[in-house]
């Protein structure tokens, strides 16, 4: 197996060629002085009952005072230019600190969705315009522009409302391969572009476009064909494991059948220790990794050129009742299934509680003190106790999962290992109150699991370290209790 490896970093800038940048600009500049004081402070616990805690910040009215103007700057930005850049830093004003600005829960995804639709929306006009100079628009194109294509089938105007809003997803979230000839990739996230059309994976409009198409001046890779599991920050641990995993091994079940173009794909992943050693584990269990004949690892720094490109993607969602919250960042249900059948751990006993920790960000206010806790209700009800760092590899959580009855951990990327966990495993989750960030109560209905979660709520809490207090251990000791019952029958 050949592996080839690209290295480079890219930044997020924007155009300065498109007027609007100096009110973006300073919007970005208000809100990350406030994320500073976040970062550096914790908010104390107002409140808590049996489903979580409400916390506040000590200067919370000044922290509402620089998201508005925040938000006052990027509208600016977009009235006086429709600039891309404040369409995407809105969209992410809206989900990060939607509730300092007073919006009610269920308008928050719509707006954030909306908002990053306008992005690409806007992005696609200022290629248009020529303001990047890009093969995709060399050959001209027609009265219609450039058009987006989402999972193969779906166009813009089928997945957001006249005024940019979101419309829910309807139908089974089904996993499909799509296939585009003669086409191009770049970009960290690995998107597919022909003349005039660029293909949009399943997170819909999340993905930025203005980090697609930056010229490097590095040569063209030109390879035949294509089989691509990038994707929306492919290269980060969640998305890997529950979407990037997904593709690879769908890919193996299908393109090897003949199905769909035969053997000798160059499979293009994104970076990461992590992806390594999990396609090594999938080649162990399966015999190989065929049908790919090489592997490329992509960062986005280069464009990629192929007579033939397949991705894995899926649309729609779980049932007629699906919302626009987070939707867009569902997994296929079949198609993390399937990786547990072949990658996780089917031996063993599970008697473990695993305790997920968070090395920086968002957290427990003292973690040492509540892994203690934990560590001794452990001893308590008869389980053994494992803490998880993040820095283990992918081999040890399969193991380390797979023997786990009882899962713990702050809403993050830690939390995906519980895709090589059994059914019947208990996942208890501190989650953030936001409709978006309910992946994890998602995965776990998806894989027969237990899924308990202490919500935690307030303003601008995506990076706080909060207290939990007496009441959460009180819950969890409860919880646990009953999971270790539960086994026993």
């Amino acid at each position: 197996m050949k592996m080839l490896s690209v290295s480079t970093s890219q930044s997020l800038q924007f155009s300065s060629a498109r007027g609007g940048s100096g009110y973006v600009n300073a919007g970005n500049g208000v809100m990350r002085l406030a994320e500073r004081y976040i970062q550096s402070h914790s908010p104390s616990l107002k409140h808590s009952d049996s489903q979580g805690g409400t916390y506040i910040w000590e200067n919370e009215e000044i922290l509402k005072g620089a998201v508005e103007a925040a938000k006052w700057y990027l509208e600016m930005s977009i009235y006086t230019s429709d600039h891309y850049g404040a369409w995407y830093s809105l969209a992410i004003l809206f989900k990060l600190h939607g509730s300092l600005l007073g919006l009610p829960l269920p308008d928050r995804g719509k707006k954030e969705y909306g908002a990053l639709c306008r992005s690409q929306r806007s992005f696609v006009t200022f290629l248009e315009e020529g303001g990047v100079e890009h093969d995709i628009t060399s050959g001209g194109c027609s009265d219609s522009g450039i058009q987006l294509v989402y999972n193969g089938v779906i166009s813009v105007e089928e997945s957001t409302g006249s005024d940019g809003t979101c419309v829910p997803p309807r139908g089974p979230r089904r996993v499909h391969i799509t296939r585009v000839k003669s086409a191009s990739i770049s970009g960290p996230d690995g998107v597919v572009w022909t003349s005039c059309k660029v293909h949009l994976d399943s997170h819909g409009c999340y993905t930025p476009l203005f980090r697609q198409f930056k010229a490097t001046g590095k040569p063209t890779r030109r390879v035949r064909k294509v089989a691509n599991v990038m994707g929306y920050m492919g290269g980060q641990y969640y998305h890997w494991v529950t979407e990037g995993l997904v593709k690879v091994v769908v890919m193996m079940d299908r393109l090897e059948k003949g199905g769909v173009g035969g053997m000798g794909w160059t499979l293009l992943v994104p970076e990461g220790a992590f992806v390594q050693e999990s396609l090594q584990l999938v080649g162990e269990r399966r015999g190989g990794l065929e049908p790919f004949g090489s592997v490329v690892v992509y960062d986005g720094s280069e464009r990629v050129e192929a007579e033939e490109v397949v991705g894995v993607e899926w649309r729609g969602g779980e049932e007629e009742g699906a919302t626009c919250q987070g939707s867009q960042m569902l997994p296929s249900k079949e198609g993390v299934r399937r990786v547990r059948e072949v990658l996780g751990s089917k031996d063993g006993e599970r008697k473990t509680m695993v305790v997920v920790g968070r090395r920086g960000g968002r957290g427990w206010k003292e973690e040492a003190k509540e892994v203690e806790a934990m560590r001794d209700l452990c001893r308590a009800v008869g389980l053994e106790f494992y803490y998880w760092r993040g820095d283990e590899g992918m081999r040890k959580a399969v193991e380390v999962f797979g023997g786990a009855l009882v899962v713990v951990g702050f809403h993050g990327g830690g939390l995906a290992n519980i895709v090589f966990a059994g059914e019947g495993t208990t996942v208890i989750e501190v989650g953030l109150g936001e409709m978006e960030f309910e992946m994890y109560g998602y995965l776990a209905e998806a894989l027969g699991m237990k899924y308990e979660r202490w919500t935690v709520s307030g303003g601008s809490l995506f990076e706080a370290k909060v207290e939990m207090g007496e009441g959460w251990r009180s819950w969890v000791k409860g919880v646990v209790e009953g999971a270790v019952v539960g086994r026993r029958q």
